[in-house]
């Protein structure tokens, strides 16, 4: 059996029957030092241990009076406490540092992945983190730190990839579908503009009795829009357009809307917007005076 050794309140050691009879023998051990096994009620004198004879022949050398110290434990000291030979435990090692860096690196890379667009450049930075994350919980684990290294491997290797792939789909959906709204918004907007103006442009004929191809612009109608005013929606330019065709409203060449392209001269069709097909740099001019002075589209 093994039978732990102490002097002084210092583990000596885990020895045999045999080692210590030789130990006594050679003077390494003393009679008094403290003792204990497996199943002994505590520590208590070599001489007392059941096995162990103290050496015939002179009398051994005694080792001095031990100095006052707190007396060894009552219970036995654990492997991990005395260690193979009485070796003294190495401190434990920290692994706080670790888990905050691991944390840190993956809520960093949850943050990203939410971002529209953005969020697919989350897998570039996964492709670092998760493997110093997986690298990290390891040695928290050989640490001791059991709970958190199990819940950042889990988190880096399984919650984190859904996440991302999730996460940079819905927030890119959810943002074009709120582009997609807000044009259909501004459409509706540039139709009830169009339509303001063709009112107007209806009046002012019907007042005025002008013939087809008689020029007219925005100016001219601003007494016939009932209060009503046509203000740019993207900095599209209106233009009443003569006499016989319908109003249109021409995107700026650095904005698109919907399926129109950036540029694209548009006028109402049916409840919608249509590129207008009728426009072109030869529209007809009569020499029939307008009632506005300009006669150019005016930018609103």
């Amino acid at each position: 059996m093994g039978i732990h050794v102490a002097r002084n309140g210092q583990q000596l050691g885990q020895y045999s029957v045999d080692e210590i009879q030789r130990k006594l023998a050679d003077g390494t051990l003393s009679p008094t030092d403290l003792a204990w096994h497996e199943g002994a009620a505590g520590w208590a004198p070599l001489s007392s241990i059941a096995g162990v004879t103290m050496p015939a022949g002179p009398a051994m050398p005694i080792s001095p009076p031990p100095a006052p110290s707190p007396a060894p434990s009552a219970y036995p000291p654990s492997p991990a406490q005395s260690g193979a030979g009485g070796i003294a435990p190495q401190p434990v090692q920290s692994y706080k540092g670790m888990a905050i860096a691991s944390w840190i690196l993956l809520g960093l890379t949850t943050l990203l992945s939410i971002v529209p667009v953005l969020g697919f450049a989350a897998w570039f930075l996964a492709f670092i983190v998760i493997p110093v994350a997986f690298i990290l919980a390891i040695v928290i684990l050989t640490r001791g730190g059991k709970a958190q290294g199990i819940l950042i491997l889990i988190t880096s290797v399984v919650v984190l990839p859904v996440f991302i792939l999730v996460a940079s789909l819905a927030s890119t959906l959810i943002l074009g579908a709120s582009v997609s709204e807000r044009e259909k918004t501004q459409v509706k907007l540039i139709v009830e503009n169009l339509r303001t103006l063709s009112n107007a442009k209806a009046k002012w004929i019907a007042q005025t009795k002008v013939t087809d191809g008689t020029r007219v612009t925005v100016a001219g109608l601003t007494g016939y829009l009932d209060g009503k005013e046509v203000k740019s929606i993207v900095g599209e330019i209106y233009d009443p357009r003569p006499v016989g065709q319908e109003p249109t409203a021409t995107l700026p060449v650095t904005k698109s809307l919907g399926s129109h392209k950036k540029g694209a001269v548009l006028a109402v069709s049916g409840s919608s917007l249509a590129a207008d097909t009728t426009s072109s740099s030869a529209d007809l001019e009569t020499e029939d005076e307008a009632p506005s002075p300009t006669a150019s589209p005016q930018k609103l």
